[in-house]
């Protein structure tokens, strides 16, 4: 990363031959952190950033960082992978004595205002809602077109 870029937060791509519809495909969330009136540190993807885009190095950062940085939810420290130096070094547990995995809750998807995020299996189509009841129209005539044909009087 050469330089620390906000804009590109939720990435969004067009569905080919689809027309308007866009799919979400990723979500990169920054902090702003920052102390008084005085200058914003931004952290995105583990980069942590001034506010003109340049990464800083840790051994620059004003002494209030950390302070402001702990109070940022553990989920949040997550998301934009910002790790607190006490989190770097904790004792790694030994071998003998292992935690149980626990899965990961599903990711959110994220669906901007005015458009419909497809709940059909498989399908991670997000479109307008002027456009809802078409794309859930061709999911209804995709399933009639692949069922089996019933027959009647069999068992």
């Amino acid at each position: 990363m050469d330089s620390f870029q906000l804009h590109y937060v939720d990435h969004y791509e067009a569905v080919p031959g689809q027309g308007s519809q866009v799919r979400y495909t990723s979500k990169h969330p920054y902090v702003r952190i920052c102390q008084g009136s005085g200058p914003a540190i931004y952290v995105k993807e583990g980069v942590i950033c001034g506010e003109n885009g340049v990464p800083v190095d840790e051994r620059q950062l004003p002494p209030w960082f950390w302070d402001q940085a702990r109070h940022i939810s553990p989920a949040m420290r997550e998301q934009v992978k910002l790790v607190l130096p006490e989190e770097r070094e904790a004792p790694k547990p030994s071998k003998a004595k292992r935690t149980p995995v626990v899965a990961a809750p599903p990711a959110v998807k994220h669906v901007p205002e005015g458009y419909y995020a497809c709940v059909e299996p498989g399908c991670e189509d997000m479109v307008p809602m002027q456009r809802k009841g078409l794309h859930i129209a061709k999911h209804r005539r995709d399933a009639a077109a692949t069922a089996k044909p019933v027959v009647a009087g069999a068992i």
